[in-house]
C-alpha cells in the first residue's frame, strides 16, 4: 500500500469518528431538548424531536403517543421538574440518569393527592434516528414512587420464608 493510500484510508477514518461523534453529541442535544421541553410544557413541540413512527406504551405513535405517555404525571403533579445526571451517547442511543421532582396536587392512577413533595430517579435509554427520538426505554424507582404515593407502606421488609417440605424416599 502506497503512503498516499494509507494516508486516505487513515483520514477517511479520521472523517468517519468525527462524523459518529457529531452525530453522538446531536443525539444528547435532542435528549436534552427533551426533557427542556417537558419542564417548559412545550408539549405541542415534541414533533420536532420525536418520530412519526416512536411508539408509546399504548401503541400510540409519533409525538402525540410520547405526549399521553406524559401528560397524567404533568396533570398530577404540576409542577415537576427533571433534572439530568448523567447524559451519555453511544451510537444512535442515548443514556439518561435523571431526578425529577414535584408536589402531588392531583389524582394519579386512582389514587387522592397528598400535597406532599415527592421525587422520582430514573434511566431512560432513548434510540434515535435523523435527529429524532425513534424508541424509548424508561426504567423507574417505582417502588419509592409507590411508597411516597402512600399505595406501599415505607418500611417494606422481607417476610420469612417457609421451612421446606421434608424430602419423602
Amino acid at each position: 500500500m502506497s503512503i498516499a493510500s494509507t494516508l486516505g484510508l487513515v483520514a477517511l477514518c479520521s472523517l468517519m469518528s468525527f462524523q459518529e461523534g457529531k452525530t453522538m453529541n446531536t443525539n444528547k442535544e435532542v435528549v436534552s431538548e427533551l426533557y427542556e421541553l417537558l419542564n417548559t410544557r412545550q408539549l405541542d413541540q415534541l414533533d420536532r424531536i420525536v418520530d412519526s413512527n416512536c411508539e408509546g406504551p399504548n401503541g400510540e405513535k409519533g409525538a402525540e403517543g410520547f405526549e399521553h405517555t406524559v401528560a397524567p404525571i404533568i396533570a398530577a403533579f404540576p409542577d415537576i421538574h427533571w433534572t439530568l445526571e448523567d447524559l451519555i451517547a453511544e451510537g444512535d442511543r442515548v443514556v439518561v440518569r435523571w431526578e425529577w421532582v414535584g408536589t402531588f396536587k392531583a389524582a394519579f392512577r386512582g389514587v387522592p393527592p397528598t400535597g406532599k413533595r415527592m421525587t422520582n430517579h430514573a434511566i431512560g435509554i432513548y434510540q434515535l434516528r435523523d435527529g429524532k427520538i425513534l424508541r424509548s426505554w424508561l426504567e423507574t424507582d417505582r417502588l419509592g414512587f409507590l411508597q411516597q404515593l402512600g399505595v406501599v407502606p415505607e418500611n417494606v421488609s422481607p417476610g420469612v420464608a417457609p421451612k421446606p417440605a421434608p424430602v419423602q424416599n
